[in-house]
């Protein structure tokens, strides 16, 4: 699993590099210079850069920095202008991502997609998997686990670890937090074992997990997330699994952590670096392999909304795409967007009438607000009554007679059910009230008719 650090944009030298082999290196790029001293770990260096996995950079034997310096200005500039500026022009965002996702979680609704139900790989975001199956299945979190040689054996050194070793002694909770916050390969291998017995029947848990949540286009063979037969997922059922996981507060927990201190240490999630300068965002999963290109989850909250973004496939060129995107994707709907009031309590819902003539305002009895761009105003909107008008004799207070449809440019936004205010039967007094006229007219005709018929009797 190799994440890829470009020298330029020209065809260069690779050299694959893993634990304590790298001891110096400098990455240029046109819009940064990054170095890495000796005193720097490969995991520090993988912190710094929010991805996991073991590293191979791109050397140039030349860098060619001697070539006119607009070839490297200019194109950076431009990259530079879309990027920061994109929230300005259109709803039509660009993702660097192959497929992706953003879903308001607080109101059940996608607000962003693209190529969502894709079948794609998704590197170590099938760890988010392995946790919620193993806290699912764990009855005591300080429970001891000592980490056996068959827990390891499919271990390789090109796999993001936690730094776990045969002979410790671990709680499930070290496990978890190893799984979430440093990826580790080897945490997700002891907690397979430990619950299941061999990674093979617990990924069969994993399985049966994903059918129950309702992710249809997802299979998993591995615990860790290497490409394999049969293992793979969708940028919207990966949302799935963090919306159905939340509702689990032990993985809220694990999720939402930045540090935690194990044996080994302070444990400092990947994507609290400067790198990922997001406040807003309370959890993160970074994901990457060759094939699956850079992918993250992330689960963010503005003080109003909560959110789940998942963007799947991104290229690692000069920048971690998965982090622009998903920053681009947030930072766009919450400068744009907000909660726009659609009714107001009192509005007139619908006007309906009783058989007999009598009518009925019905008025809205709350507020109601919908996550809409914030230029949009109830002029905008489509109000739209289906159901009856004329409400017959019978009907009881309470029973639907129609829905009221609101909707903004074609996609509907909230359905209200429209009831009748009360019992309908016949009230002579209204009758009376509604029909003056006539009831005048039918009571002068009839006094006619009598006097008409008592003039003949008395004629007789």
């Amino acid at each position: 699993m190799h994440p890829v650090l470009y020298a330029g944009s020209n065809p260069i030298i690779t050299r694959s590099l893993s634990g304590a082999d790298i001891s110096k290196f400098l990455v240029f790029t046109p819009n940064t210079f990054i170095a890495f001293s000796s005193a720097f770990s490969v995991k520090s260096a993988l912190n710094s850069l929010s991805i996991d996995g073991s590293i191979s950079l791109e050397y140039a034997s030349s860098m060619a920095f001697s070539s006119n310096i607009l070839y490297w200005l200019f194109p950076s500039f431009i990259m530079s202008f879309f990027i920061f500026n994109l929230n300005v022009f259109a709803d039509d965002i660009e993702l660097k991502s192959k497929s992706a996702i953003l879903y308001n979680m607080t109101d059940d609704k996608v607000l962003y997609e693209k190529n969502a139900d894709q079948e794609v790989y998704i590197a170590s975001l099938t760890k988010m998997m392995t946790a919620l199956v193993a806290i699912e299945n764990i009855k005591d979190f300080n429970q001891k686990v000592v980490v056996t040689s068959d827990m390891l054996k499919d271990v390789t050194y090109d796999l993001s670890v936690a730094g776990f070793n045969v002979g410790n002694i671990l709680t499930y909770d070290e496990i978890l937090y190893g799984i979430i916050l440093k990826s580790g390969a080897d945490a997700t291998e002891i907690a397979a074992y430990s619950i299941s017995g061999s990674e093979k029947d617990f990924v069969k848990l994993m399985n049966q997990k994903a059918e129950e949540i309702g992710m249809n286009n997802s299979h998993f063979s591995n615990v860790i997330g290497i490409e394999g037969d049969n293992h793979h997922s969708t940028a919207r059922d990966v949302m799935k699994l963090v919306k159905y996981a939340f509702q689990n507060k032990k993985f809220k927990e694990v999720f939402g952590t930045k540090t935690y201190k194990n044996m080994n240490g302070p444990l400092k999630r990947i994507t609290d670096s400067s790198t990922f300068n997001m406040d807003y965002v309370k959890g993160a999963k970074t994901g990457f392999t060759d094939d699956a290109g850079l992918c993250l989850a992330t689960y963010a909250n503005n003080g109003t909304t909560e959110f789940i973004s998942v963007t799947i496939g991104a290229p690692y060129k000069e920048k971690n795409e998965n982090i622009v995107d998903t920053k681009n994707l947030y930072e766009y709907y919450f400068g744009n967007y907000d909660y726009v009031k659609i009714l107001d309590k009192g509005d007139t819902l619908v006007n309906l009438k009783s058989e007999y003539g009598k009518e009925y305002n019905i008025k809205s009895d709350r507020s109601v607000k919908e996550y809409l761009k914030k230029t949009v105003s109830k002029d905008d909107l489509k109000y739209e009554y289906k159901g009856k008008t004329i409400v017959e004799k019978g009907t009881k207070k309470g029973d639907k007679i129609g829905t009221l449809y609101i909707s903004y440019n074609g996609e509907t936004l909230d359905t209200i059910n429209i009831t009748s205010p009360e019992d309908i039967k016949f009230d002579f007094k209204f009758y009376v009230k509604e029909h003056k006229v006539q009831f005048v007219l039918l009571t002068f005709i009839a006094t006619v008719f009598v006097l008409f018929i008592n003039l003949r009797r008395i004629k007789k």
